[in-house]
């Protein structure tokens, strides 16, 4: 995977979700051979980040476009890719203390399972 260090536009509002969740995501990388964008959405209860899933969407898309299709991922609650980062990202994350998307903190973000148990 070529990775780049420039990245896609971060969702820093937080978007809504049901029973009073919010979403916020942050890009991981962009891998431009494949124009694709890895993303790290996390799901927030208040002012608590209780999980999150990586995602991966088309690095080409508007500003509109991307808000959209993070949505759509964020409502389903499931990765749609195995990528779980790379090392500095992760550890810029752990110094932060947020989840990271391997099973940490007791989730499951491999493709087709659920964020939050």
């Amino acid at each position: 995977m070529l990775v780049m260090e420039s990245c896609g536009p971060p969702v820093d509002t937080r978007q809504p979700l049901p029973a009073g969740r919010t979403w916020t995501a942050a890009c991981a990388s962009i891998d431009a051979r494949h124009d694709d964008a890895f993303y790290v959405i996390d799901f927030w209860l208040d002012a608590q980040c209780t999980g999150c899933i990586m995602v991966v969407v088309y690095a080409g898309f508007s500003h509109k476009q991307l808000v959209a299709a993070l949505h759509q991922l964020a409502r389903s609650g499931v990765a749609n890719t195995d990528y779980g980062g790379h090392s500095l990202w992760r550890q810029k994350r752990t110094r932060q203390g947020l989840p990271l998307p391997d099973g940490t903190v007791g989730m499951v973000t491999r493709r087709g399972a659920p964020a939050d148990p």
